[in-house]
């Protein structure tokens, strides 16, 4: 509890010191000042990156006793995954987490994924494949390895994903210290200077990964990096039949908000994702969360936790925003410079990669920037969505 009240406080110290920032900037305030108030938000960020980081390390030294040890069962939904798949398995697998059992559920492939597990298989006695004969999604074959799993821990990831050594077992202490049921790890990218898109997929992961710290019960689960407690999967079991319209991450949002299930978004060892590499596929990933989330929005309005009218202002309002917006975009342009989400991740980029990237720093402010345009670009797509009342193609009933 301490803890997180110091997050939120230096939070607020950053935000401040920025906002002051800006005032001094309008009003012409010597340079010298601001830049004190710039050192004092960074001071703030980097209590907030120590704290967390000594978190972090406590959770990672608790003396392992192989036998005491809590089994977790690692659940990847595949397809057409060759290639990708096949090589951070095999680092997944090696993670060496002493009761660890892999399923790999090959969704109805084409282009030889099975195969590529089936190598695999002939190596490592923990692992194992299911085969759909037609493709059932993500969140119906999660459920369905939870519904047979004897695991106390099922862990939930994306099939071009992978950890390192330390990642299971520190994020289940932590789980275990807090009497917590569901967790979503960090994210970071491993592939963030393949391209620009990639540089501005791991900016914004880093943002998330900071609002995550700060204010948990803001943010929704992804669907990669989740850890549930078994008590905490029998629940998804048992609204098996509400899932359908979900992505894996908005169902496991909803089921642990229902419930009021102990969640957390701690400060971890990261789950490494790839990126993606092209900026018209970082795009359509956007605009397909947005409208998860709208759903999930519209499900709440449904349910009667949100009136109709609040619903459709709410559509509105964001919608008129984002048409009145350009008329400020210095004032917006400067904000993305100066707010604290943009100083975190120039921070986080700064501590993490300055020794292997020396233009990352110029590079991450053009990244945070563009980020924010993606942000907007995605936002119309769904307000406008729901504006008109329309639902996407892919989350229309069969």
């Amino acid at each position: 509890m301490t803890s997180r009240v110091n997050v939120i406080l230096s939070w607020f110290a950053g935000f401040l010191a920025a906002m002051g920032f800006l005032i001094m900037l309008a009003l012409r305030i010597p340079l010298f000042l601001v830049l004190f108030l710039v050192l004092s938000a960074l001071t703030s960020l980097f209590v907030i990156w120590l704290a967390n980081f000594k978190k972090r390390q406590i959770y990672s030294l608790v003396a392992k006793n192989i036998e005491s040890l809590p089994s977790i069962e690692v659940i990847i939904s595949a397809k057409n995954e060759r290639g990708t798949l096949g090589a951070c398995l095999s680092r997944i697998l090696q993670s060496g987490y002493p009761k660890l059992m892999v399923t790999v559920v090959d969704d109805a492939s084409d282009d030889g994924t099975s195969e590529e597990v089936e190598e695999l298989l002939k190596k490592y006695n923990n692992l194992r494949l299911i085969v759909n004969d037609q493709p059932q999604g993500k969140l119906n074959n999660v459920l369905k390895v939870l519904s047979t799993t004897k695991a106390d821990f099922a862990v939930i990831v994306d099939a071009d994903t992978y950890f390192e050594e330390g990642y299971l077992d520190s994020i289940v202490n932590y789980m275990n210290h807090r009497g917590i049921w569901a967790v979503e790890s960090r994210l970071i990218s491993y592939n963030f200077l393949d391209s620009f898109a990639a540089l501005v997929h791991d900016t914004e992961l880093r943002i998330m990964n900071f609002w995550r710290i700060a204010v948990p019960q803001l943010i929704t689960f992804t669907g990669r990096g989740v850890f549930l407690r078994r008590e905490a999967f029998a629940f998804l079991i048992q609204q098996r039949d509400q899932a359908y319209g979900f992505d894996d991450g908005a169902f496991i949002t909803r089921v642990v908000r229902d419930n009021k299930i102990p969640y957390d978004f701690p400060s971890s060892p990261p789950l490494l994702e790839k990126a993606t590499v092209s900026f018209g596929s970082l795009v359509r990933q956007r605009i397909r969360w947005f409208h998860g989330t709208i759903l999930e929005y519209s499900s709440l309005r449904k349910s009667g936790w949100i009136s109709e009218s609040f619903y459709m202002g709410t559509a509105t309002g964001a919608l008129v925003f984002l048409f009145v917006a350009p008329f400020f975009r210095p004032v917006l342009l400067a904000s993305s410079f100066l707010s604290i989400v943009g100083l975190e991740s120039f921070f986080v980029w700064l501590s993490e990669y300055i020794g292997r990237d020396p233009m990352g720093f110029v590079k991450v402010f053009a990244a945070t920037i563009v980020s924010h345009i993606v942000f907007v670009m995605a936002q119309f797509s769904s307000v406008f969505n729901v504006i008109v009342g329309t639902q996407p193609q892919w989350k229309k009933a069969r």
